[in-house]
């Protein structure tokens, strides 16, 4: 038998700074819950499968702090014409 494991989905409830420069490379702090839904000691989700999506923008990988608490380097936008906003996810399972 192989183990397979259901968690809640993590939350993003806030992020700061919600902008940043069009070559990216800043500091977002993410605040939210279930960033480490299986943690008992010793948390089962591995690191690098863990990613912040700056949808339209790219994927970086994220540092899960604690399971309310994660932090990630913003992508470069390669399109400098969209100063749109976009949205941000974070990502257990990198889905």
């Amino acid at each position: 038998l192989v183990d397979f494991w259901y968690y809640n989905r993590p939350q993003i409830s806030e992020v700061r700074p919600d902008y940043g420069p069009d070559s990216g490379g800043n500091i977002v702090k993410l605040t939210g819950m279930n960033f480490r839904p299986l943690f008992n000691g010793n948390d089962t989700i591995p690191a690098n499968m863990t990613y912040c999506d700056f949808q339209g923008v790219g994927k970086v990988n994220a540092t899960i702090v604690s399971s309310t608490l994660a932090y990630c380097i913003a992508p470069p936008n390669p399109d400098i014409n969209n100063k749109e906003k976009t949205f941000v996810e974070i990502t257990l399972n990198d889905q």
